[in-house]
């Protein structure tokens, strides 16, 4: 896939007003153009013109130019009214700029530009009759532009949902196993080039199958809930929690070697010491297994990090010969 196919679609829409914006006010120009005082105006559209040009085939990523572009726009059509006057084919012009703004920019800077757009265009029409008009015809404008803004936020707020629910898991809030593929992916690739430790820790919630069997699977979730909750508190900044099913959870711990993993495990049964979980009046102490595997001490390969740390819990499992929760 190409670079330019990675632009968000609202990023290219805006471009592509940009582009419709230049060619509309010069058609109008060149349709128009007398011989007097006309210089300012078309260096102003030549300037606007290859700002935009620039901005259009520029695929990337945002950059100054975006704002820049949208007061160029807005200063263009004002130049254009004070030099032919007042027109409502010219004046909408200004929309375009201003819709742009509202794709891409926060409100604050599109309220900014309106204001600009008010007062400039105001500025140049003579009297304030035709402001009024001017106004009028601005009203369906600024109705359009509040709609835009509101459906945006509303498409990032669900954007944002939609990505929450590709990388997380929905009971827990920790990542699905997935993401924590995708991470680790990255992770063993970085440690592979540079020469970096890292490590994964499995844990596992003691019971899970009795409490579902005894409480239901609501207890057995809350149990998991309040897991999760707990491990969390333990892990860096840098770390990554993730449920990998069930009642186990995966910790990648980047930049961490083998002494580094053991302490992260002592943290986490001293931390899970003190959960607690009530159901039906009973308290039941929450209890977990735990392995640890490092790279490169322990394994090689990324895919076979995760079997090792789970051969790891496995055998703690074994030693402690817990498989039952203990009830307070």
């Amino acid at each position: 896939m190409n670079q330019g196919q990675n632009v968000p679609t609202t990023r290219r829409q805006v471009r592509w007003l940009h582009a419709l914006f230049v060619a509309i006010l010069g058609a109008f120009i060149f349709l128009n153009l007398d011989t007097t005082g006309s210089g300012k105006l078309l260096a102003a559209f030549f300037g606007f013109s290859i700002l935009t040009a620039a901005l259009v085939w520029r695929c990337d990523e945002d950059s100054w130019s975006l704002p820049l572009l949208n007061f160029a726009g807005v200063v263009v059509v004002s130049l254009a009214v004070w030099h032919y006057g007042a027109a409502a084919g010219l004046n909408g012009l200004v929309t375009l700029p201003l819709l742009a703004a509202a794709l891409r920019q926060p409100p604050a800077h599109v309220v900014g530009l309106l204001l600009v757009a008010l007062f400039s265009q105001g500025m140049a029409v003579p009297d304030w009759s035709s402001r009024y008009q001017l106004l009028q015809f601005f009203l369906p404008g600024i109705a359009a532009l509040a709609i835009v803004i509101f459906q945006r936020d509303q498409r990032e707020s669900l954007d944002q949902r939609l990505t929450r629910l590709e990388i997380l898991d929905a009971l827990t809030g920790a990542h699905n196993i997935r993401a924590f593929n995708n991470l680790l992916q990255r992770t063993h690739q970085l440690a592979k080039r540079h020469g970096y430790f890292y490590s994964i820790v499995a844990v596992d919630l003691v019971g899970l199958h009795s409490i579902n069997q005894k409480f239901g699977r609501a207890v057995g979730n809350g149990c998991l809930q309040s897991l999760a909750e707990a491990l969390q508190e333990t892990l860096r900044t840098t770390d990554v929690l993730a449920r990998a099913g069930g009642g186990e959870f995966l910790i990648l711990l980047p930049a961490t070697n083998h002494e580094g993993a053991g302490q992260a495990m002592q943290r986490i049964r001293e931390r899970i010491a003190g959960v607690t979980y009530e159901a039906n009046g009973s308290v039941m102490q929450l209890a977990v297994h735990a392995g640890a595997a490092t790279y490169p001490t322990d394994q090689q390969e990324s895919d076979e990090m995760i079997d090792h740390a789970d051969r790891q819990l496995e055998l703690d499992r074994s030693l402690r010969h817990k498989s039952q929760p203990t009830w307070v």
